[in-house]
């Protein structure tokens, strides 16, 4: 009755009440045992009150001491006053005093030293309560040997127990007094004292800091090894005991023949079951780290665990607490992994699977630690164990068995909150509402420790399971499991109300919004978890998400966002530090990491600005402050806190910033400075890995680590390839001053030298220049040094092997220049085949250049070895005969010396070459296209003066490479939004596991879907045949290619050409070809990267200016139309009168700019366009009756090239087709506009990126049906089943038809205001009108503002036809969804033509309005290089567009131009383009003396049929401007037929 008295009283929290209810009951019951009960609910009770409670602890003397010790535990957990905990702590450990309350005892100090490190005490007095309990561990003698006498035993049992207590009079002297200085590991047999100290040695670690914890972590991991080393030996043991039968008893003298007889068939079958079990091997542990992760443990050893009784067996019985146990092998596993020892987790990993499988009898949880395995195993390379340990849990991560158990622990729950009563809920809730409100208010970083409480691990937690679960499948690619996982965790910690790890997946889920670039959905789940909170970690990796999120938005304000975030959690946390001293180191740490992200946000911004204001001192001074920095924390890091790994992260980054500054300055000593201390400090932290390196072998034998990569491997042989990197700048650097010393004095006189010589002191070198001089001279031996130890470290990477050889190819060419004796200079002299004697003078004056900007020079490329012996010889017979014999024998041993040197520098270069092939064949092999670029960068300067042709091909891949990654950059950057396409979601997580680097079999899964699936993905692969395109093309195909090299300082120029046929007429039209002499060649020169971002920039004002005239120019002429209207004087002459009036005056003021860009252009390609002859060979025979109409009809072939077609006999004529392969910075200019393409020979001109993505265009995937597509539903006004007439085309050889029945169509989709005369849909109708005999009967699409289409329409449209016209306003991605366009395949369109980039007034105004939502990101990609980039990936042959903005009447005129030449005179689409450019250029020297007027008009009629004849010549005359403007991508041999 008094115990449902104080149960009311305590549910209605009135404590007062219930003390009252206490001491009436104590008084008035009898002196029995039931009173201890009330004396319990007493002692709690005062301790919530803050009474004293001595009195009542009194009362309890006569009971046990683990009762009395149970009792002061109680106490503390009800006290609210630190003093008063302590002294219960105290209590609590000193009443048991027995040796049977050991393991209680060893429990209680546990726990006292995580409340002394977690209460702000000191850490030595923490670590001395658990060094305590390990003492009484260790002397506790659990593995005595059962067959050691009773007697005995008992007799060692009582010395223990007498010399096991600590007196009361040495209380300084704490632990166990009796420990065996001379134990062992392998004297330690029980599986729970073991499991007890690994929980207590993580815990030690924990509270030590990470400066002095990996003896903590090894000991544990020790005793992990141990505990498995124990428990397989006596599960074996076990299983052998179990397969002997039972001793027979024996039997009478008398017994029957029956019982024999009855006795006999149970005997073979037991003797059969005997041999079966006695054939069982040994089970021993694993001894390699292939094995641990392979490992399975036996069912038999399962089964022995379960059965057996013995405490060095893992089951129930020896591991009391699994959950407690996996939460800290959990943290053993994290911090060995942050400490490079990731081998080791192996077995720690499979006791945790193994503990979660068999004694807790988790299977959700057993597939977590198999997922975490496979996890481990890709770090290690071991990809067959990952694979494996990836099947196990299969598909399947959320149970039936789960839901049910979280459904029933919801239902309980709200049972209980039904229960309870209203007062109790309203107080509850009213205390719930205040405390909330005032976390949201202030917002402060409550830092828990990671040491937690047994009430937070009592059990599994389904719902933290399935967090866990989820994060590791976020780490291995599988996002939409791992989104799975997460919203059921969601949905059911909201009903249970676990604030924790509703935080943990609100955190989560960010982070795979981030992973899928939805950033605004991860700033809204942090904010969510923001108001949660949660420890250190929680908040540290809250700030490095949103940070992430907020720099992946990429707006204009991002950075300076991100570093507002990250002050302010400094701030924080240099508040929490302060209020947490134990904590301060981890927290000091994650204040220097974040200062750290600070300066990396900062170089950024720098290295945003562009190379050329880099130059200037603010900002080099503002690098040199960032390095000062960068240096500061990784001091920090490594000396304070003991985190080497940052630290050596943040030393590789400086030292990319120290060889930044270097080539940004100007004087060679203060390059020598920056360079000497980027060499230092990446010497430095390659000593602090290599040291690392060797601690971690030590710890297994060498046997085990054979084969075997460790991400330290892997670090430590990317730190040795940057240093390598460093080496092989500073060998170009030394070379380039030699070579700049040699060419100094080979002007010179022999008495010049001789005179220099004689008076030459010794050199007096500063400090910097003498390091200098001594370091360089030993450059190449530590090159190949480190080159040899990365390329024995990096056996499981294949990136990390490319790169080696790689390096080792370039350093073997330096060398090679290096060694070579007589380099004259670095003239990258040609013999090429037709080279002309006035070549020389290009030559001197190159070489002129060359010597002015010798600071971006690559000093790699000598002369012939032809020419210099035969320099030599002749300088030899010239000298020989003023010279005496003694002096010709001295001149004849240097002149051997010198041909032995430069035979040496031959073979060096010989090597480089090989070894640079197989660079580039394990580049090819694994897609890495950044390694095969260098690699075949450094291919062009070995053969760049003795194969053109092949140094012009390894020219081309590089710029294949270069722009396969351009072209992928710009495909993620469409994609800004992974849900819009499967494409773009694979884009993604294939560059999250390329950075990652390790989950090789997801990466190649990936990959393999790529390319089968999409088309964009199939042009972006680099072919391993790359170096035979060239033979696949015709051979009237004469191919430029237009590369910078990466810094801009010099421009490569190669003229592919396939050599000409020569025809050998026989009999009956056949002939023998034999390939005529070939004009390839290779040039180089020096350029200014100013002058070229100064034209870049004098083009883009010269667009935004033009695009502002010719609005401000539609504007005018709406005004005057309305005006005459209101006037009612509106006539068509008057209105083009003004128009043309108008329009001469804004294109007057923009010819003079678009001069000087022309100009421009000319004076920077010049250097090395002037090297190439663009006359050509002249044609053998003149022009074939095939580009004419003629009588047979043609074959249909499904996009086959016409040279199918005709014999090799037949010879046509269709002149030389020019086609520009340029980089992306080149791609912006008008190279058509060229003056070395004003030839009569030339008869085509386009462009296109690279070489690879040309070859694609003409032999892509053909469909199955090329021309049975069936034409979609048009709004046009043509009948429907014309029968047409065939089009009577011959088609030349090599080029491709364009069926003319399958053309679509978009005009002026919205049908503004348009000029009269020069309406779109006017325009296209007369076109229609005019070909409808012979072309355009079938063609159909969207004509004027019936209907806008959608993007259905649009697609439906591309997809159907062969060609695409789009004839409108504005420009044409801004009908089109550029991430949904990119992953279409338009395998049938082989030509589009787009007639935009017009605005008007009502179009600009819809297009602001429809821009309004976009992100600047997306505006972004809507440019005209980005429409030609994703149709061109899309797989459209062939693109005409507009590079700058036009007009009406220029789209209109240049549309009738086309459909002329395209139609009436069947020319190709290159011969169009370049027929409008010459009108253009001949029209701009054209003046009005060239209108002629017959001499028979006179007087006022002449000068009006003048007027007239001007005007009609203004409206039809195309300008330079505008006919330069229209351009051609992509193949040039397109015919419409």
């Amino acid at each position: 009755m008094y115990g449902l008295l104080f149960h009311i009283n305590t549910n209605k929290g009135d404590w007062k009440a219930g003390l009252k209810v206490l001491d009436n009951a104590i008084r008035e019951m009898p002196k029995t045992k039931q009173r201890l009960l009330l004396f319990k609910h007493r002692i709690m009770v005062n301790t919530r009150l803050g009474q004293n409670i001595q009195m009542d602890m009194q009362k309890l003397n006569d009971e046990s001491e683990d009762q009395v010790s149970y009792m002061w535990h109680r106490v503390v957990v009800f006290s609210k006053d630190t003093a008063n905990k302590l002294a219960c702590y105290q209590n609590s450990i000193g009443a048991l005093k027995k040796p049977e309350s050991n393991w209680q005892k060893i429990q209680e100090l546990i726990e006292f030293g995580e409340w002394l490190y977690c209460s702000g005490f000191s850490i030595t007095d923490a670590l001395c309560q658990l060094d305590w309990a390990v003492d009484i561990l260790l002397s506790m003698e659990l593995w005595i040997n059962p067959k050691e006498d009773e007697e005995e035993h008992s007799r060692k049992e009582n010395i223990l127990k007498s010399e096991a207590f600590i007196p009361e009079k040495r209380q300084l002297l704490i632990g166990a007094q009796s420990i065996d200085t001379n134990l062992t590991l392998a004297d330690l047999q029980d599986v729970k004292q073991l499991d007890t100290l690994v929980i207590v040695q993580t815990i030690m670690a924990t509270i030590a800091g990470h400066t002095s914890t990996h003896h903590h972590y090894l000991m544990a991991y020790a005793y992990v090894m141990c505990i498995w080393r124990v428990s397989l030996a006596a599960a074996w043991l076990f299983i052998k005991e179990s397969t002997v039968p039972p001793p027979s008893k024996t039997a009478r003298p008398d017994t029957g023949t029956k019982s024999n007889k009855s006795k006999g068939k149970k005997e073979s079958t037991t003797d059969g079951r005997d041999k079966s079990k006695s054939n069982i091997p040994p089970v021993t542990v694993p001894t390699t780290l292939e094995e641990w992760a392979m490992y399975v443990c036996p069912s038999e050893v399962k089964e022995a665990f379960k059965k057996g009784s013995s405490n060095c067996l893992i089951n129930k019985n020896n591991i009391l607490k699994p959950t407690y146990s996996l939460f800290y092998m959990d943290l053993l596993v994290k911090e060995l992994q942050s400490l490079s020892y990731t081998h080791l987790t192996l077995p720690i990993l499979q006791l945790e699977e193994l503990i979660a499988s068999e004694i807790l009898d988790n299977k959700s949880l057993s597939d977590l630690y198999h997922l975490r395995i496979a996890q481990i195993c890709l770090e290690l390379n071991l990809t067959q164990a990952a694979q494996y340990h990836e099947k196990i849990p299969g598909s399947v991560f959320i149970y039936d068995t789960e839901r049910a158990k979280c459904r029933e622990a919801i239902a309980r729950m709200k049972d209980l909150q039904l229960g309870s009563s209203h007062e109790s809920l309203l107080t509850s809730h009213g205390n719930a509402a205040v405390a909330q409100t005032a976390s949201n208010s202030e917002l402060t970083m409550h830092m828990s420790s990671p040491v937690l409480t047994r009430k937070r691990l009592s059990g599994v937690s389904v719902v933290d399971v399935w967090i866990n679960k989820a994060e590791v499948l976020l780490h291995l690619g599988f996002y939409q499991p791992a989104r799975a996982l997460l919203s059921e965790a969601h949905k059911d910690a909201k009903e249970l109300e676990k604030e924790d790890s509703l935080a943990k997946i609100f955190y989560l889920l960010a982070v795979l919004a981030n992973y899928e670039r939805n950033f605004g959905q991860a700033k809204l789940l942090l904010e969510k978890a923001q108001s949660i909170g949660g420890n250190e970690y929680f908040w540290y990796d809250v700030i490095t998400c949103l940070v992430n999120a907020i720099l992946g938005e990429n707006l204009k304000d991002s950075k300076e966002q991100a570093c507002r975030i990250l002050q302010q959690g400094i701030s924080r946390f240099k508040t929490a530090s302060e209020e947490t001293p134990n904590r301060a180191s981890v927290i000091e740490f994650m204040i220097t990491s974040m200062e750290a992200r600070l300066t990396s946000i900062e170089i950024e911004s720098l290295k945003a600005l562009g190379n050329t204001r880099l130059k200037k001192p603010e900002m080099i001074e503002k690098l040199v402050s960032t390095c000062a920095k960068l240096e500061h924390y990784s001091n920090i890091m490594m000396t304070q806190h003991g985190y080497r790994e940052e630290s050596v992260d943040l030393m590789k980054e400086h030292v990319g910033i120290l060889t930044l500054i270097a080539k940004c300055s100007e004087e060679n000593e203060i390059k020598y400075s920056w360079l000497l201390d980027a060499y230092a400090l990446i010497q430095k932290a390659i000593l602090i890995e290599e040291d690392a390196l060797c601690d971690l072998m030590s710890l297994l034998p060498l046997r085990t680590m054979t084969g075997l990569t460790l991400p330290l491997m892997r670090k430590l042989t990317s730190l040795k390839l940057i240093f390598v990197q460093l080496m092989l700048d500073m060998i170009e650097m030394v070379t380039l001053n030699d070579k700049i010393e040699a060419e100094a004095a080979k002007g010179k006189g022999l008495l010049q030298l001789i005179v220099e010589e004689f008076v030459s002191s010794t050199p007096d070198y500063t400090p910097i220049e003498k390091e200098w001089v001594t370091i360089a001279r030993s450059l190449g031996q530590k090159a190949f040094s480190q080159l040899h130890s990365a390329h024995s470290l990096c056996s499981g990477s294949e990136e990390l092997r490319a790169k080696c050889l790689y390096l080792t190819g370039k350093c073997l060419r330096l060398l090679a220049v290096q060694k070579d004796p007589i380099n004259p200079g670095f003239v990258w002299v040609q013999e090429t085949l037709g080279n002309k004697n006035g070549q020389s003078k290009e030559v001197k004056s190159r070489e002129g250049n060359e010597k002015a900007v010798s600071n971006y020079d690559q000093t790699d490329l000598q002369l012939t070895t032809r020419g210099e012996n035969e320099h030599i010889e002749s300088e030899n017979e010239h000298v020989g005969a003023q010279l005496s014999a003694q002096q010709l024998a001295k001149c004849v041993a240097i002149a051997t010396q010198i041909k032995k040197e430069r035979t040496s520098a031959q073979v060096y270069l010989a090597h480089a070459s090989e070894v640079l092939l197989q660079s580039m064949n394990q580049a090819l092999h694994s897609n890495l296209k950044d390694i095969l670029a260098e690699a075949s960068f450094n291919m062009v300067q070995c053969f760049g003066q003795f194969d053109p042709v092949s140094a012009g091909q390894y020219l081309a891949l590089h710029q294949s490479c270069r722009t396969s990654i351009m072209l992928k950059g710009a495909l993620i950057k469409t994609g800004y939004d992974t849900s819009s396409s499967q494409l773009i979601a694979l884009l993604h997580l294939q560059q999250k596991l390329e950075k990652d680097g390790t989950m090789k079999n997801m990466l190649r899964t990936v990959n393999t879907r790529l390319s089968t699936h999409f088309k964009a993905w199939k042009n972006i692969i680099i072919q391993p045949q790359h170096l035979s395109f060239l033979s696949e093309f015709p051979s009237n195909f004469n191919i430029i290619v237009l590369q910078h090299y990466e810094d801009g300082s010099m421009l490569y120029a190669a003229l592919l050409e396939k050599p000409k046929q020569k025809a050998n007429v026989e009999r009956k039209g056949k002939g023998n070809q034999s390939p005529g002499p070939t004009q390839a060649k290779i040039v180089r020169g020096p350029v200014n990267p100013q002058l070229l971002s100064s034209l870049i920039a004098k083009i883009s004002n010269y667009k935004n200016s033009l695009a502002q005239n010719l609005l401000k120019h539609e504007y005018q002429c709406d005004r005057i139309m309305q005006r005459m209207e209101l006037s009612q004087q509106l006539h068509e002459k008057e209105v083009a009168e003004k128009r043309t009036t108008l329009t001469a005056k804004y294109k007057n003021e923009l010819d003079e700019d678009f001069t000087s860009i022309i100009e421009s252009m000319e004076e920077y390609l010049n250097p090395v366009l002037s090297q190439f002859d663009f006359t050509f060979a002249p044609p053998p025979t003149p022009l074939a009756a095939g580009m004419e109409s003629g009588k047979s009809k043609r074959k249909k072939k499904e996009e086959k090239p016409g040279g199918e077609k005709s014999t090799s006999g037949q010879s046509h004529d269709l002149g030389e087709f020019v086609i520009f392969l340029a980089d992306d910075l080149l791609m912006k200019l008008p190279l058509e506009a060229l003056k070395v393409l004003q030839n009569d020979v030339i008869t085509s001109v386009s462009r296109d990126f690279s070489l690879q993505l040309l070859y694609n265009r003409q032999h892509r995937d053909e469909p199955e049906t090329a021309t049975s597509a069936k034409s979609p539903k048009g709004t046009t006004s043509q009948k429907k089943n014309i029968k047409m007439p065939p089009v009577d085309q011959m088609l030349p050889p090599n080029f491709f038809p364009v069926n003319t029945h399958n053309f679509r169509y978009i005009v002026d989709p919205y049908d503004d205001n348009c000029i009269l005369g020069s309406c779109p849909v006017k325009i296209m109708t007369e076109i229609l009108e005019i070909y409808n005999a012979r072309f355009t009967g079938h063609w159909s699409g969207v004509l004027g503002n019936k209907h806008v289409p959608s993007h259905a329409k649009w697609e439906e449209l591309l997809k159907s036809c062969s060609a695409f016209i789009f004839y409108g306003k504005e420009h044409f991605l801004a009908n089109l969804l550029a991430s949904k366009l990119v992953s279409m395949n338009f395998s049938e369109c082989q030509l589009v033509i787009l007639l935009d980039l017009v605005q008007s007034s009502e179009s600009f105004r819809r297009q602001s309005i429809l821009d309004r939502p976009k992100s600047a990101l997306q505006l972004s990609t809507e440019g005209q290089m980005d429409t030609v980039i994703l149709l061109s990936l899309t797989g459209v042959r062939s693109i005409m567009l507009n590079q700058w903005p036009s007009t009406l009447q220029e789209n209109a005129l240049k549309f009738k131009k086309l459909s002329k030449n395209l139609l009436e005179f069947g020319k190709s689409t290159g011969q169009v383009i370049l027929e409008i450019a010459k009108s253009g250029r001949s029209n701009a020297f054209k003046s009005d003396t060239e209108i002629s007027v017959d001499p028979s008009i006179k007087g006022s009629a002449s000068k009006h049929f003048k007027d007239e004849a001007r005007k009609h010549y203004q409206e039809e005359r195309m300008t330079q401007e505008s006919a330069f403007n229209f351009i051609l991508y992509g193949l040039p041999n397109l015919i419409v037929t």
